[in-house]
């Protein structure tokens, strides 16, 4: 065989690959995450005006989105958005209400919540969370 035509014959399977790998992520990370339900009924209404913290790690479910989302707080909502590589794949940002909290509980340098409508608990990191939220929630101090 010509090495130009096997040159050739390589990129077009390389780029058909990576074009069926990139649809199928698009369509796999959200849904099976439960990121998609999250999003129709958590959709944001006001935008998020302080400081992400960038490039932290929650897991949904069972689905780790490792080093991937941004997350912000305000006394209302948990905001949660992709960082910029992500977005095409989890779709637009997510801005859940406390009130929407129905459970938390500490695991390690984890809250695990569980969320009204969402299809498993989401752990985030604790740290994420600012401590007077967390006492608001009920989750017990260390000292108690």
């Amino acid at each position: 065989m010509d090495l130009h035509l096997f040159e050739r014959i390589f990129w077009v399977v390389w780029f058909v690959f990576v074009a069926v790998a990139c649809s199928t992520l698009h369509w796999f990370m959200p849904e099976v995450s439960g990121w998609r339900q999250l999003q129709s009924k958590y959709p944001v209404k006001n935008p998020y005006k302080g400081a992400w913290m960038t490039f932290e790690s929650v897991l949904i479910g069972n689905f780790p989105f490792k080093s991937c989302l941004n997350i912000g707080t305000d006394a209302e909502h948990l905001y949660l958005s992709s960082i910029f590589l992500f977005r095409w794949c989890t779709g637009k940002p997510l801005q859940i209400p406390w009130s929407a909290v129905t459970r938390i509980r500490p695991d390690g340098r984890w809250l695990v919540c569980r969320i009204e409508g969402a299809p498993a608990d989401i752990a985030l990191p604790a740290r994420a969370i600012p401590v007077d939220i967390v006492h608001r929630l009920g989750v017990p101090s260390k000292g108690s």
